[in-house]
């Protein structure tokens, strides 16, 4: 009764510079297409799909019906069509900025309604998202590394913990060879 002829799920940032009409800023937005060809049978015919959008946590961030439009006839049947934004993540441009949860995965399953039935292809059709720092070319700041670049650094980091710690500071080595104090300091 249901055939999928198409579908993806794509994220995307609706202000980046390869995007039509792009701006200034950042507009994480989810978009989903499917198309479907359903056997044509006397009456009126509906077809719609249940969506779920989750986080990174499987926390669901959106729930929602949404109908599919009939995009006109084919060999045995009609073709159903959804090709639009079905999430709006975090997005900034001048003067504004708004956080919304990091879309990582899509869900939903399709029905069509026909002859007083209503038939599904029985699937839970799944889109897995990529993370909103691929797009944004930024994640989770990185912690620079420091080697200790011998005696002396050693020292100095020993100096420094002592500091914290409420020693005085007269009794700290300063500023000799390697890190070592020198006659007179």
């Amino acid at each position: 009764m249901l055939h999928i002829l198409e579908e993806s799920a794509v994220k995307k940032n609706t202000k980046a510079p390869e995007a039509p009409g792009y701006g200034v800023g950042l507009d994480l937005e989810t978009a989903l297409r499917v198309e479907v060809r359903v056997r044509h049978l006397t009456g009126p015919q509906n077809a719609w799909l249940d969506l779920h959008v989750f986080d990174e946590g499987d926390q669901l961030i959106r729930s929602e019906t949404l109908a599919l439009t009939c995009a006109g006839a084919a060999d045995d049947g009609d073709v159903f069509r959804f090709d639009a934004d079905v999430y709006r993540g975090t997005g900034a441009s001048p003067g504004s900025v708004w956080l919304a949860p990091d879309a990582r995965k899509i869900q939903f399953r399709l029905y069509y309604e026909v002859a007083g039935g209503v038939f599904t292809d029985g699937l839970l059709h799944q889109h897995d998202l990529e993370p909103d720092g691929a797009l944004t070319h930024c994640g989770p700041p990185s912690r620079p590394r420091t080697a200790l670049s011998g005696p002396g650094e050693r020292d100095r980091r020993a100096a420094a913990r002592k500091v914290l710690h409420g020693q005085p500071l007269s009794t700290l080595p300063t500023g000799g060879v390697g890190g070592r104090a020198t006659a007179g300091s």
